[in-house]
């Protein structure tokens, strides 16, 4: 990547021009700005400026600086003179970012578990101790990013994952039930660890509960029992 060493600093010198005017325009408009002995409170808003016109240009507005040089600068001063929103801007686009790729993981590993969960219901008796630790293992990794999910549609399909593999496992423990109990028992671990059974983003779905241990006891599910 080539970088315009040069047309950045002009832009920077801008913003920082930008961040000069912010103080008069922040003591004509009746809102004085907390400086620190001159000349350090003058240079501090120059950073401040300096920075939020290169925040400005390349990562908020992504301007084509070739085309638009004149506009460039313009818009580097603004940048600098009102460097606060910009900072505010920067820090949301963060945030935004941030809360994609974890949508995103999380929508990942829940069809990863769903497809281990698809497994575990097509093995046969001798595999399924493979397939119920593969289904824990995803599970496990869907618990630790669940609790970070912010997008709704992924929180469902994420509790949809995790009520699937209780379920089908519920079916396992007729067939084996020390592998139905093991794996079920490092299920609730994993769901304790990161929080899961506590957390407000999946908990609405009244559906949807991590099921008793005892429910695994003694190879048999009581509530088909009759049991409480």
């Amino acid at each position: 990547m080539n970088v315009d060493w040069r047309e950045m600093s002009q832009i920077a010198g801008a913003g920082a021009f930008g961040g000069v005017v912010s103080i008069i325009y922040s003591i004509t408009t009746g809102t004085p700005p907390v400086l620190a002995p001159f000349p350090f409170g003058v240079i501090a808003y120059a950073i401040l400026g300096s920075v939020s016109a290169l925040i400005g240009v390349y990562v908020l507005a992504k301007t084509d600086t070739t085309n638009h040089a004149r506009h460039c600068i313009v818009f580097s001063i603004i940048c600098g003179v009102f460097w606060a929103p910009i900072f505010d801007g920067a820090s949301a686009l963060v945030k935004n970012n941030r809360e994609r790729a974890v949508n995103a993981k999380g929508a990942s590993k829940a069809n990863e578990a769903k497809l281990a969960i698809q497994n575990l219901e097509k093995a046969t008796d001798p595999q399924l101790p493979v397939a119920a630790t593969s289904v824990v293992e995803k599970i496990s990794d869907l618990l630790a990013v669940a609790p970070e999910v912010t997008d709704r549609k992924v929180s469902i399909s994420i509790a949809q994952s995790v009520d699937g593999a209780m379920n089908t496992l519920r079916k396992v423990q007729i067939k084996n039930p020390t592998v139905a109990k093991k794996a079920t028992s490092e299920i609730m671990a994993a769901a304790n660890a990161s929080g899961f059974s506590g957390s407000p983003t999946l908990m609405p779905f009244g559906w949807f509960r991590l099921p008793d241990s005892s429910e695994f006891a003694y190879g048999h599910d009581k509530r088909k029992d009759g049991g409480s």
